[in-house]
């Protein structure tokens, strides 16, 4: 299956340029913007229902492949949340940083020896010839959520993400390492795994 065009039901540009890197230069990624195609609500109970919702949507629209990518944090202290309301945690349209003090307001109380996290990326695949048929990509990526925000590269919960076996929290990795590692990668590596073979 040799696909070089893949169009992203997002138009989250942080998104699209990590799958860009990881994928690599054989791979073209479009946005959903580029195409007019308007949003659909996230109306899933999980990520992965999230995620077949936008894809399917958006390969109703389009004769090109898509992927649709549905992601966020859960911390097991406090019932899996913020889960599928990562990025509208604190509110719909909240700034990272508005999320993020949420979060830390949220753990106030729990000690950093049960603060166990991990971050969660499941991927939908829609060949254009399927529509209905949609391939599911999981990754997972484990931390602890620490009190102060270090780092300044990534987005959304990165600064307070700290990887034990690094001694770091995800913003203070460079592009090149995360996108080795991370809950992203491993899910997009196991798509690209899937086309090519």
């Amino acid at each position: 299956m040799k696909i070089k065009t893949l169009v992203l039901a997002s138009s989250n540009t942080h998104k699209a340029n990590e799958i860009k890197m990881i994928l690599g230069s054989s791979y073209q990624i479009k946005t959903q913007q580029e195409f007019d195609v308007p949003y659909v609500p996230e109306t899933g109970k999980t990520f992965t229902e999230n995620a077949y919702i936008k894809a399917r949507h958006l390969s109703e629209n389009i004769s090109l492949p898509v992927i649709a990518d549905d992601s966020g944090l859960e911390v097991s202290a406090i019932n899996n949340e913020p889960g599928i309301f990562s990025a509208r945690y604190a509110y719909e349209g909240a700034t990272d940083g508005e999320n993020i003090s949420k979060l830390l307001r949220a753990l106030k109380n729990i000690p950093a020896s049960k603060r166990e996290a991990k971050f969660i990326c499941s991927l939908a695949f829609i060949d254009s010839s399927t529509i209905k048929k949609a391939s599911y990509f999981i990754g997972e990526w484990h931390g602890v959520i620490v009190d102060k925000k270090k780092g300044l590269h990534g987005f959304g919960y990165d600064p307070i993400f700290f990887i034990p076996s690094l001694k770091k929290t995800a913003a203070e990795l460079t592009d090149e390492v995360k996108n080795k590692i991370s809950h992203r990668a491993i899910a997009i590596n196991k798509l690209k795994y899937y086309m090519e073979s």
